[in-house]
């Protein structure tokens, strides 16, 4: 008997060598209506982290589900606060790909300190000298000696933290829920934003998206930064205010971004990160929301996400609950 219906696409599944449960049936068509037609008779819901979108209105039609769980540490893609009004628990799966991102972090920041993006696109146009005079002129930068400041140590911001000080950097973060512990042991510096964005040369952004972080990184904070910094926004793109990052970027306010991730899941063309002038283009480095995938980091999210759901409506207590419920909703 179908009661559990994945958004997440069935290839997701395959490609990791997960399992399909039994029970779990799946849509492609993420149109509002198509959901709701779909979710009828359905007990769980098994959502991407970051689109489609259930909002408040959509959500008041799934009257059958009793949990939404998505795969991954991101649940932006529910309106959870919505959800909890009307008693619908909302979990993610954390940590699942806290080192996958890690790992992603660290090599982008190395390939803009270094500038390799940038040579190798110019060697293979035949442009080797050029390369060569530009990166020695700007001067390459390395991870020994530098601070690097964290935004939301989770379980990302964690698995960051001691990976960077193995390379010598100073690490500085920022969290309301503070890791005192975790912080101590790892010689974690606590700052307030304001100087985390003025004393770090590398800025990494692991928060999620919410009220109080969208447009956390605007014209003031950019401007805040040494001119030599860099950005990495693996979080979500909402958090970055993407029209005053270009304009950071045009005016050689910062050395350099990289971008995981942007306000729309696919940038239109009009986005001001895409039509960045040529000088200022070689100075990011774009990658396709792909900072926390690989093939094992999906199947661990895929069975951590798969098992909680399972597990919460055969009546075990669910966890990793986001909208501050700590039940399913009883069945209609």
């Amino acid at each position: 008997m179908t009661h559990m219906l994945s958004l997440l696409p069935k290839s997701r599944f395959e490609e990791s060598g997960v399992e399909i449960p039994g029970g779990l049936a799946f849509l492609a068509d993420y149109r509002p209506d198509a959901i709701a037609e779909a979710s009828a008779g359905i007990e769980g819901l098994f959502m991407p982290p970051s689109h489609p979108r259930l909002d408040a209105d959509l959500l008041a039609r799934l009257g059958s589900v009793r949990i939404i769980q998505t795969a991954g540490a991101g649940f932006d893609s529910v309106d959870h606060a919505a959800a909890a009004k009307i008693g619908l628990i909302v979990c993610n799966s954390p940590a699942q790909n806290a080192i996958t991102v890690a790992e992603h972090v660290i090599g982008a920041v190395i390939c803009l300190q270094r500038e390799l993006a940038y040579a190798d696109e110019a060697i293979k146009s035949g442009a080797y000298a050029q390369a060569r005079e530009r990166i020695l002129g700007r001067g390459a930068c390395e991870l020994f000696g530098a601070t690097v400041g964290i935004v939301g140590l989770g379980g990302i911001g964690r698995a960051l933290a001691p990976r960077l000080a193995a390379f010598g950097a100073t690490v500085v973060a920022s969290d309301v829920f503070w890791p005192e512990a975790f912080a101590q042991e790892h010689g974690i510096r606590r700052v307030d934003l304001d100087e985390l964005f003025a004393v770090s040369d590398i800025v990494t952004l692991h928060c999620p998206l919410m009220d109080a972080t969208r447009g956390l990184v605007g014209v003031e904070r950019l401007a805040s930064m040494k001119p030599g910094a860099i950005l990495v926004n693996a979080a979500r793109g909402g958090i970055v205010d993407e029209t005053a990052l270009a304009d950071a970027l045009e005016r050689g306010i910062i050395r350099g971004a990289a971008i995981d991730n942007f306000e729309s899941e696919i940038p239109s063309p009009g986005n001001p990160l895409l039509r960045l002038s040529p000088e200022a283009r070689r100075r990011v480095l774009f990658s396709p929301h792909l900072a926390g995938v690989t093939r094992a980091a999906f199947a661990r999210l895929i069975r951590q996400a798969i098992g909680n759901l399972e597990n919460s409506l055969r009546g075990l207590p669910p966890q990793f609950s986001v909208n501050g419920l700590s039940s399913i909703r009883p069945s209609a």
